[in-house]
């Protein structure tokens, strides 16, 4: 089963290597690891350094995925035993996009519809991230904050963004550089800001009405019903997919995995919040 990462968050990586005979094998030399992906079989990094536990007799290396990767891949580690043989040990993961970080989500909420007394957490995270894309999906909305940045034109004093709901402008400037302060949030849950008319008289003479706008979209906190609806999500998919890697979750969808009475149940109380 693969292990569950995250991008831009270290975790560390246990290789154990073994002889013909199935005996752990602690003095190796010349090792490192290298990260492959599951779909081409291309190497990603290379030559990644390996440590050395020598109290639970493993080697490890401590990784940090950077925020470009995300869906199954594997680390191939290797090293030379006392006879000149090389060893191999392999570990397959499983990398989260940066934004299934979910600090914001409590895992109380989003674990009450799943029937078991022991929970398997460590499957949570490719569970809750996927959930949460379909309910953004359905929604049209953006539901763990992120930052984005648009080149927008104003169209009667309003600028309209393609991702909401706005949580807060982090900064608008004109095509030169130069800031525009005087602007309000018009529409949250539509992604609206109005901006001063004198100001959007000047942009238009200078840049013919194009902005700059670095903002922050999503729900903090999550709304209740929002929280259900990805909590009924995972709740159904812990029986269906948990050992599912998160490629083949992806490749499905939640509308592969689910059935459609269940969808239904679930789409009937996000209908406050679809566009």
């Amino acid at each position: 089963m693969a292990i569950k990462l995250t991008a831009g968050y270290p975790s560390k990586i246990i290789f154990k290597f073994y002889d013909e005979n199935g005996n752990l094998l602690t003095d190796l030399s010349n090792t490192s690891a290298t990260l492959y992906s599951s779909l081409t079989g291309e190497a990603i990094e290379e030559n990644l350094s390996l440590n050395y536990d020598s109290d639970n007799q493993y080697y490890y290396l401590v990784y940090i995925p950077s925020s470009d990767l995300s869906g199954t891949y594997y680390f191939v580690a290797t090293g030379d035993d006392s006879e000149g043989i090389k060893r191999t040990s392999t570990v397959f993961v499983d990398i989260l996009p940066e934004t299934s970080n979910l600090l914001l989500v409590d895992f109380d909420k989003v674990t009450k519809f799943i029937n078991d007394i022991n929970i398997d957490y460590s499957v949570l995270p490719s569970l809750i991230f996927v959930a949460t894309e379909w309910v953004q999906d359905i929604t049209g909305k953006i539901v763990l904050p992120k930052t984005f940045e648009e080149e927008v034109k104003v169209f009667n004093k309003k600028v309209y963004l393609s991702k909401f709901p706005i949580l807060q402008v982090n900064s608008i400037t004109d095509k030169n550089g130069n800031e525009i302060t005087n602007y309000s949030i018009y529409n949250s849950e539509l992604g609206i800001l109005k901006v001063d008319i004198r100001s959007a008289a000047e942009i238009r003479v200078k840049t013919e009405t194009l902005l700059i706008v670095n903002y922050t979209a999503g729900y903090n906190p999550i709304p209740e019903t929002i929280y259900t609806a990805i909590a009924m999500i995972v709740g159904y998919l812990y029986d269906r997919a948990k050992y599912m890697n998160f490629d083949r979750i992806r490749m499905l969808g939640i509308d592969g995995i689910l059935s459609k009475d269940v969808l239904d149940r679930v789409k009937e109380i996000l209908i406050p919040y679809i566009k």
